[in-house]
């Protein structure tokens, strides 16, 4: 009798096990994947995205970023996961932004997810004048930055959100 390849051990069969392979044996096969594959982390102890030695972009445990992309659902995951991230950084930097309406809200997220809290921490007086509820202020002062230059049509939008506390019309 044949072995089944490694590749079937990871797909669902009918039956709640892997391809006819047991939970167990499947969990082995990823073990031993990770093994063979290696990975690269940063010092926080996150994947880091590195060449393989064919010369592809790579993450994890031999994720070919060159050949096999992100599908739709594992970009939202990750996406979903940044923004998450934003959020929690976003109570630690500015514990009063969760009192702000919703779409100021997605401003301060959408900031915090493009600019990181190194950068955003530099943008104390602005921050300042969210808090105090000038946001008129804060959106003129969000106009003069390199971030509204950078990001272009969605620093517009975000701007336009900060001072009305409006959705934009596209979303509305």
């Amino acid at each position: 009798m044949r072995e089944r390849p490694v590749s079937g051990a990871v797909r669902r069969g009918a039956s709640g096990t892997t391809g006819g392979v047991t939970a167990a044996d499947a969990a082995r096969a990823i073990g031993l994947t990770k093994v063979h594959e290696g990975e690269r982390r940063l010092p926080n102890g996150r994947h880091q995205l590195y060449k393989c030695p064919a010369g592809y972009w790579t993450i994890g445990w031999g994720r070919n970023l060159d050949s096999k992309g992100l599908s739709d659902a594992e970009a939202e995951l990750l996406l979903q996961n940044d923004l998450r991230e934003a959020c929690a950084e976003l109570d630690v930097l500015t514990p009063w932004w969760r009192r702000l309406g919703v779409p100021r809200r997605v401003v301060m997220v959408d900031l915090m997810f493009v600019l990181g809290p190194t950068k955003l921490a530099k943008f104390a007086p602005t921050l300042a004048l969210i808090e105090a509820g000038d946001y008129a202020g804060a959106a003129a002062r969000l106009r003069r930055t390199k971030w509204f230059s950078d990001v272009k049509g969605r620093g517009v939008r975000m701007v336009e959100m900060m001072r009305t506390g409006q959705w934009p019309p596209e979303v509305a």
